[in-house]
């Protein structure tokens, strides 16, 4: 006997042209991306954690009589810091890459598109049906996986956000060493 309030409406979304009928993860399909979750959270947290603007740079007037001088004074991050920051930025994306790529993880992925994709694979699928869905190229992988956060919205949106919120507005890219000041002056 079906409960009524089990039952989850389905969202259509177009795959390579094919409106494919997605929907919400199961909570057995929710708890699998733990495997997957946890490195590439830490990774994303590695990433965008800590990014602060350590250099900064200061507009002096000066006015003498009738002659006004501007001065620019950049300073700068220390290299030192620079330095482990790009070291842990560059772990931080390597973790990232191998979470990505880990065979487990991919299979991971692959079952709970699977399960959002419940009216086209059984509740169990092969280890062909998964192999064949990893076979595809890269694009169709994106947007099977942006039909299921479509379709899961309701329970992904609050991670997507916390996830979003880690990386501050405005965050540069890689810091790169630079000397410790550099000053310019414009008349």
């Amino acid at each position: 006997m079906s409960k009524s309030f089990l039952v989850r409406k389905g969202v259509s979304h177009v795959v390579n042209g094919e409106t494919l009928m997605f929907y919400p993860v199961s909570v057995k399909a929710a708890a699998s991306l733990n495997a997957i979750g946890k490195p590439i959270a830490q990774a994303v947290s590695a990433l965008f954690s800590g990014v602060g603007n350590e250099s900064g740079q200061q507009e002096r007037v000066h006015k003498v009589g009738e002659d006004v001088t501007h001065e620019t004074i950049v300073l700068a991050i220390d290299p030192k810091l620079a330095e482990v920051k790009l070291a842990n930025r560059n772990k931080a994306i390597e973790a990232l890459i191998g979470a990505v790529t880990d065979q487990a993880n991919l299979t991971t992925l692959a079952k709970i598109i699977m399960d959002s994709l419940r009216d086209d694979y059984p509740a169990v699928p092969t280890k062909e049906m998964i192999d064949e869905l990893l076979s595809s190229d890269v694009g169709t992988l994106a947007q099977l996986v942006e039909g299921v956060l479509v379709a899961s919205q309701d329970s992904f949106s609050p991670l997507l956000k916390r996830l979003f919120a880690l990386r501050p507005a405005g965050s540069p890219g890689v810091v790169e060493p630079r000397a410790p000041e550099a000053v310019t002056t414009t008349k």
